[in-house]
């Protein structure tokens, strides 16, 4: 059978309600007006990303898969200055995530694909489910999420909290904490490390 786990439910203004989270179903997600209508599962651990818009009665208003393959898992949802929805998340491959440039992500380690879970994502919609912007971001070689955000309406900062894996691409200069907790009697990472990245949003652009 078929997995669904709904992540996060905000409403707008005008009270119509987003659905987020991820599913391995390939019925009952697309409606509407959506950017990415299929999705190519592969293996049993493949997960796809989604997002849904229903009006106050539950009906369907659009409904889109986040990502096009492999493995996207959306976190977290919040609504931006003029109802925009932000989302987080975790995915493995950029098809329908990265839409331009990406200086979030990188090969630092010469890995030849995105490892494990994936990248941490992060995404931004119009209120009728048009991507605005999106990007993954870490190093490709480690294992990277964001598993909750918040929205800072006054400074329009978007704030996000995860885990990573990675000892690269995730720190500021100015960072609290610069590098990752390794056990250096040999010489690896402890475990997960939590991460806080703050970014500022601007207007239809980042």
């Amino acid at each position: 059978g078929y997995m669904n786990e709904v992540t996060s439910i905000v409403t707008d203004q005008n009270n119509n309600i987003f659905v987020t989270g991820a599913t391995t179903s390939t019925n009952g997600i697309v409606y509407g007006n959506a950017y990415s209508p299929t999705y190519q599962f592969s293996g049993y651990i493949s997960y796809a990303g989604f997002l849904k818009k229903l009006d106050t009665n539950g009906v369907d208003i659009f409904g889109t898969y986040v990502g096009a393959k492999d493995y996207t898992f959306i976190t977290d949802a919040v609504l931006g200055m003029n109802n925009e929805i932000i989302l987080s998340g975790n995915a493995t491959n950029i098809e329908n995530i990265i839409l331009d440039e990406n200086p979030h992500q990188a090969l630092t380690s010469n890995g030849n694909q995105i490892n494990g879970n994936g990248n941490a994502l992060l995404m931004k919609f119009d209120n009728s489910g048009n991507p605005i912007w999106g990007f993954l971001a870490g190093d490709s070689s480690y294992s990277n999420r964001y598993h909750s955000l918040d929205y800072n309406h006054i400074s329009k900062d978007i704030i996000t909290v995860g885990w990573n894996v990675s000892p690269t691409m995730i720190s500021t200069p100015n960072g609290y904490q610069t590098k990752p907790i390794y056990d250096h009697e040999y010489n690896r990472l402890t475990g997960y490390n939590g991460t806080m990245t703050l970014y500022s949003d601007i207007e239809n652009n980042f």
